[in-house]
């Protein structure tokens, strides 16, 4: 889901991090400082879902392989759940397995992107759903 350039400059983009790892999650929040963002964190498919269910998010950058409910349930469960929700969901992994790419796209992630990957890297992709920029920084997700 793209989100519409009106009154861009004024918005605040709400973004959701949902990974296992605390150092992940850090590194992305860093990654995401001084753009016009506000993120929340999440350790699980249980927290990202009461976080869901408090608040709306624009952006979802999700972990696909989440101990207990997978990043690709949890995707299936908010696009069920939340059909009118236009969420645009990004799936982070180390895995190049074909397999596991394409099952998370047909859960409904919109894109999934390879770890490490380079801040520049990462706002580039979510610069195609959302209007942000930013500096490049040497910074990698592990």
């Amino acid at each position: 889901m793209r989100v519409s350039i009106e009154n861009v400059e004024s918005k605040k983009f709400h973004v959701l991090v949902v990974d296992d790892f605390d150092f992940n999650r850090q590194i992305l929040a860093v990654y995401l400082s001084g753009l016009n963002v506000d993120i929340d964190e999440a350790e699980s498919g249980e927290t990202a879902i009461d976080c869901l269910n408090r608040k709306s998010y624009d952006l979802i950058l999700l972990d696909i392989f989440l101990p207990g409910m997978s990043g690709i349930e949890l995707t299936r469960l908010i696009r069920s759940r939340w059909p009118q929700l236009p969420v645009s969901i990004l799936g982070l992994t180390a895995s190049e397995a074909e397999q596991d790419i394409h099952e998370a796209l047909d859960a409904g992630m919109d894109e999934v992107i390879l770890k490490p990957v380079k801040r520049a890297d990462l706002l580039s992709r979510i610069g195609e759903y959302l209007p942000i920029s930013a500096q490049p920084q040497k910074q990698y997700i592990y």
